[in-house]
């Protein structure tokens, strides 16, 4: 047989047309081939597959199923540049929702169709979220296989996503962020909530945080790692980004309330004593291990937004977009704004918050408006 390709004319009558890519790992010939009813249907194929071959961009069709390879690409890819939560979160999208719908088909004959059909499915049972979630793993995963040669474009391209709707962030303004710490201020958790308006952390950074991340003489807050919590495990390790790592200067009353909050947690330690199990964590829970933050918004954030008569709809998360609100509306610099976040860049800053702060758009009409009459005024002159 030619090394490069032929075209056999089957006992039936049709063409059988044939490309050779290769060998396999065991120095077996790799053959890619298709079947015609007609010879100059195969005879075009054949020569746009040669043609393909003589500019490099030939693509020989996977025989995998996307079981297998999805297996295959998080063990050998995504398992290497994600964190742990992340690889999880992966491979239980993997195993319950796409691997029991798709998985029995070849990846190279994956269709844009079958994949829109499966999550319409998804959206009719579980909502927007699941398939949104899904379509960043198969996306993913389907643009490695376009890498690796395996199919020629990732079909997730072609398919309609459901649109989530926008969560917007319900940061509190100053007379309700009075409302709230009054409200909490008898709660065991009190110090974490007011940490999270002076610091802007992140849940994660501050349930991570223990007593040696915290300079009190100095007023400064090291973070250098965050927690989370899964399904049913919670992940520990580096914060978000490279900005993430950082140390936050905390006001006076701040580091007031955190001597105080040090001096409680000495009292219930002692009241558990030996069940006590010692982490040296500034919020851990009632018997010194790690506290989940789930459980901190259910049983203590929102029943202090009841007494405060806020919306119950404000979450944690929005006492670090507080923070934020607050610097920006009281003139502090964003990049300064950006570096006590952990931002990435002063742009994230701008683009977040720059719409939710009070009173920026009248700033902005009085300079122009300024300008402008000046330069109305220098013109009549």
């Amino acid at each position: 047989m030619p090394r490069s390709g032929q075209i056999v004319k089957r006992e039936n009558g049709k063409y059988l047309a044939r490309v050779y890519v290769g060998k396999d790992v065991n120095g077996k010939r790799h053959l890619v081939s298709r079947t015609f009813d007609k010879k100059k249907d195969a005879e075009a194929w054949l020569a746009e597959q040669l043609a393909a071959k003589a500019a490099g961009t030939f693509q020989a069709p996977s025989k995998e199923t996307l079981a297998v390879y999805l297996r295959r690409w998080l063990t050998e890819t995504v398992a290497f540049r994600v964190r742990e939560r992340t690889l999880d979160d992966y491979t239980r999208l993997a195993e319950k929702y796409i691997i029991p719908h798709l998985g029995h088909i070849k990846t190279s004959e994956l269709r844009a169709d079958h994949v829109q059909k499966f999550y319409n499915t998804l959206f009719a049972n579980n909502g927007v979220d699941t398939p949104r979630h899904v379509h960043c793993v198969l996306h993913s995963a389907l643009n490695q296989a376009v890498k690796w040669g395996l199919v020629s474009r990732n079909v997730s391209d072609l398919v309609d996503v459901p649109r989530a709707p926008r969560r917007e962030m319900r940061p509190l303004n100053p007379n309700e962020v009075q409302r709230f710490f009054e409200a909490a201020r008898d709660d065991r958790y009190y110090a974490y909530f007011v940490l999270l308006v002076d610091a802007g952390l992140r849940p994660g950074e501050a349930l991570a945080l223990t007593w040696d991340d915290i300079d009190l003489k100095s007023g400064v807050v090291h973070v250098t790692k965050a927690i989370s919590t899964g399904k049913s495990k919670r992940y520990f390790g580096e914060p978000k980004t490279r900005k993430s790592r950082r140390s936050v200067h905390i006001t006076d009353g701040t580091v007031a309330t955190l001597r105080a909050h040090k001096a409680r947690q000495a009292e219930e330690r002692i009241k558990v004593a030996e069940y006590w199990d010692d982490k040296n964590l500034v919020f851990p829970n009632e018997l010194g291990d790690y506290s989940d933050g789930t459980k901190i918004s259910k049983r203590h954030f929102k029943p202090i937004l009841r007494k405060a008569g806020l919306p119950e709809t404000i979450r944690v998360y929005d006492l670090r977009h507080t923070s934020a609100t607050l610097l920006m509306a009281g003139n502090v610099h964003p990049k300064i704004v950006a570096e006590r976040l952990g931002h990435s860049t002063t742009n994230l800053t701008l683009d977040t918050y720059s719409h939710v702060v009070p009173g920026m758009q009248e700033q902005v009409l009085q300079v122009m408006g300024t300008l402008l009459g000046s330069q109305k005024a220098h013109e009549n002159n």
